[in-house]
């Protein structure tokens, strides 16, 4: 069981990075994102900025949302996750804002954007690792001077 749950997590975070780079290289490029899901639906719940008060409110359940902002979602099924970009299916031509608006080397940099962030990810944790350093031998002519030394 253990090993299940800490499978679910490890993917968990691929996955949330991977959605992460598409999700922050489409608002940087000005692409409308309707929805940033972890998991997949249906949903449980999320968040999404009010477009009367400007603050962020909760949303139980899969009801349909009109908004202009962003919903941030937690959906039932743990095994992915996804991010609803604006135009993506090739409709709203007619919104400035929209993926299929977008010049192809903006469009391409939006889809390869997640896997660029999992290999900046595993970049990252390589780098830690390493800065962390692995158990060395102890030399036979240095066993004096670490009386305290075990195998563990």
């Amino acid at each position: 069981m253990l090993t299940v749950l800490i499978f679910v997590i490890i993917l968990g975070l691929l996955v949330f990075v991977h959605e992460l780079g598409h999700f922050i290289t489409a608002r940087w490029n000005g692409i409308k994102v309707d929805e940033f899901g972890f998991g997949f639906p249906p949903r449980i719940g999320g968040f999404v900025k009010d477009a009367e008060t400007g603050k962020y409110r909760f949303i139980l359940g899969d009801k349909e949302v009109r908004n202009e902002h962003t919903i941030y979602s937690v959906n039932w099924i743990p095994l992915g996750g996804f991010v609803r970009i604006e135009g993506e299916d090739g409709g709203h031509m007619d919104d400035p804002n929209s993926f299929a608006r977008k010049p192809a080397c903006i469009r391409v940099l939006v889809l390869a954007a997640g896997v660029l962030m999992n290999f900046f990810l595993a970049w990252v944790l390589f780098s830690v690792v390493f800065g962390l350093g692995l158990p060395q031998p102890i030399e036979e002519s240095e066993r004096g001077k670490y009386p305290d030394a075990r195998v563990q």
